[in-house]
């Protein structure tokens, strides 16, 4: 049995979740907590969640967004941030901090379902949405309050749209026919501009 805890306030999109996945999928466990609960507080859980859906809304705070952050860094349990337009930069501080994948309120169901089930079998996911505001976030950079070394190179971009669609370090190195070590250091460059 898989087991998801989804970070979730809203009643009405908890049975959203809850109905969704059962009609996706058959070997789930669902759990929910609210976004003050903690992880390790809830005596529901006795073991670690196998995937946790964390959902960030218009009235979701800063300190309830670290609270989670700070989880996520004691944890290996891979991370999928729902989120609702207002939140994308939120989201994509989250893919900073090491979530596995961010989809958007305004993704289709066929979407969703793809991104659960490519976390659940170990990828990362980036929902279309998403990706696009993170190359918008590379791409149209401020050029004169930014340094050149800010700017993402040609290849840097290149990679990182490789990134963006879900793809692993084996599977850009094998497209570009490069080194993994190659990728792998570009990848600390554009993640640490």
């Amino acid at each position: 049995m898989f087991k998801i805890i989804i970070i979730e306030n809203s009643p009405l999109l908890q049975i959203g979740w809850q109905t969704l996945i059962s009609n996706h999928f058959n070997d789930f466990e669902i759990h929910f907590l609210q976004l003050n609960e903690t992880l390790e507080t809830n005596p529901v859980l006795h073991n670690p969640p196998d995937l946790i859906i964390l959902s960030l809304h218009f009235q979701t705070n800063k300190n309830q967004i670290e609270q989670v952050q700070a989880n996520m860094k004691s944890q290996d349990t891979p991370v999928l941030v729902y989120y609702s337009m207002d939140k994308s930069e939120k989201a994509i501080d989250f893919l900073k901090t090491g979530a596995t994948g961010c989809i958007s309120n305004e993704s289709d169901l066929t979407t969703i379902t793809r991104a659960i089930a490519g976390v659940r079998d170990g990828n990362k996911f980036i929902c279309p949405i998403t990706e696009q505001k993170v190359i918008e976030q590379f791409l149209y950079v401020d050029l004169p309050t930014k340094n050149k070394s800010q700017i993402l190179s040609d290849r840097e971009l290149e990679i990182a749209q490789f990134i963006a669609k879900g793809m692993r370090t084996s599977e850009i190195s094998k497209r570009l026919n490069l080194q993994m070590s190659t990728i792998s250091t570009v990848k600390y460059k554009i993640f640490s501009k």
